[in-house]
């Protein structure tokens, strides 16, 4: 038995077309006249040489896809194509300005701390325990919002070697068991005359 011949107009003895292959550019102008309203089913299967199971799919497909597309897209938002040059400039710039501004914190924290201790100038070389206390507490700070110890330190005009001392002093401090002082004794008699007289009196 041979294979049914196709005739003049692209179809076979029994009238059944024969598969023929539609580039996406075909299908997307075949999809536009369908939906001006242009062709028929049938039209636009006759007119593109496909049976119209074809152009039946080839209309759900699109449809399907336009859906998709919609549902996805939000109006005013720029699709993803990379990252936006404006925006990455300006998270740089705000980048820069906290840090500045970070850094004018401190300065006016440790300067701030220093003249309420009453200091002016470099740290005098004899400062009582208090003082010692308020200005480690100030490095403390100023290394907490990352700044160097050294820096810190050169900020206050304190050596950076005063304020290991003290460090290490303070921790030495804190180390040692806590020992309560001896209670006094009565007190003895000053001097021989005072104990004369107190035996005299007795």
């Amino acid at each position: 038995m041979s294979d049914p011949q196709p005739n003049g107009n692209g179809t076979g003895r029994r009238g059944r077309r024969g598969k023929r292959f539609l580039s996406p550019s075909e299908k997307y102008e075949i999809w536009l006249s369908l939906v001006r309203g242009e062709y028929t089913i049938a039209a636009a299967a006759e007119q593109s040489g496909v049976d119209r199971s074809t152009i039946m799919k080839l209309r759900q497909v699109a449809r399907q896809g336009a859906l998709e597309a919609l549902a996805a897209s939000r109006p005013g938002v720029r699709a993803a194509s990379g990252p936006d040059p404006e925006l990455v400039a300006a998270r740089a710039e705000i980048a820069r300005l906290s840090e500045a501004l970070k850094e004018m914190g401190v300065r006016l924290m440790l300067a701030e701390g220093k003249r309420a201790l009453g200091l002016n100038g470099r740290v005098p070389r004899r400062v009582d325990a208090a003082v010692k206390h308020a200005l480690l507490e100030l490095v403390d700070r100023a290394v907490a919002d990352g700044w160097d110890h050294r820096r810190a330190c050169a900020y206050l005009e304190l050596g950076e070697g005063r304020a290991w001392r003290w460090r290490e002093r303070r921790e030495a401090e804190r180390a040692a068991p806590w020992t309560p002082r001896p209670r006094p004794g009565p007190r003895s008699c000053r001097g021989a005359r005072a104990c004369d007289a107190k035996r005299s009196a007795s």
